[in-house]
Parts: structure tokens; sequence; C-alpha cells
């Protein structure tokens, strides 16, 4: 695939794996990645989705969204419009397998652009399978 992976916060200059075993470097040492937390704080993750009119110019309202996703705790979806208006919705995610989550969203945000966000709170793992989105074209192309 073509997916890109961008870590932040970090100020490694290059990265190796052996085995199944990943090292990083900053050019003074050397550190091994992995655990549940980094040095004992939450390691927060998310999955940004580019941004989208869905091939076509109308406003849209994005009222539902579908997640096929398994998360130990709390997750959260960020829905971001024109003019990088975002809104977080705090999701209660099952925690017994993988599950398809509905999220309802708000019927009045309307915008031709919109980009996601999804990511865990306080650290909790979770696995993304899939993402639907359900956008309804509205009949005006502007505002």
């Amino acid at each position: 695939t073509k997916d890109v992976t961008r870590y932040t916060n970090f100020r490694f200059t290059s990265m190796a794996q052996i085995g199944e075993q990943v090292f990083a470097t900053d050019g003074t040492k050397i550190y091994t990645l992995g655990g549940d937390t980094d040095a004992g704080d939450n390691i927060n993750a998310e999955i940004e989705l580019p941004i989208s009119d869905f091939n076509d110019s109308h406003l849209k309202n994005v009222n539902r969204v579908y997640l096929g996703l398994w998360a130990d705790g709390r997750m959260a979806l960020k829905t971001i419009t024109e003019g990088l208006t975002e809104r977080w919705y705090s999701l209660d995610a099952p925690t017994a397998g993988l599950h398809e989550l509905r999220v309802p969203l708000p019927k009045g945000v309307r915008a031709r652009y919109w980009s996601f966000k999804i990511g865990n709170e306080l650290g909790s793992d979770f696995t993304l399978d899939s993402v639907t989105l359900l956008p309804i074209v509205l009949s005006r192309r502007t505002r």
C-alpha cells in the first residue's frame, strides 16, 4: 500500500527492525521501541483520513459513521470540516472482539469538505478494521 506512518514528538534520525524488535536512534543513543507506555506515559494514537468532498461539489452532512473496531478503553472520533472546524465525539468502544460501532453525528453540520480522525483516549489499545462514512448530499453547492 501507499499508506504513510508518521511519528510525532520524536527526534529520531533513523529506525530499524531486527526480527520483531524495533530500534531508533537520535544520533546519541539507541532506543528500543515497544511496550504499553512511553516511560510511564500513555501512548496516544490516531488515524487521520484524507480530506474529501466525496467526489461531489455539493454541501454534505455526514450524520453517521460506522467503525469496525476493538478497543480496551475509550476512543474518540473527530470531524474536521471547512475552515478547520473540529468537533470531538467520545466513544464507548466494544471490548469483546471486533464489532461495528455506529457513531451518530449531529444533522446540522454542513460542509463540502470533510476529514475524520479516530484515536484512543488515555492510551487505550485498539484495532481499527474499517471506516464507513455515509454522507447525505444536499442540494446547495455553496453557502
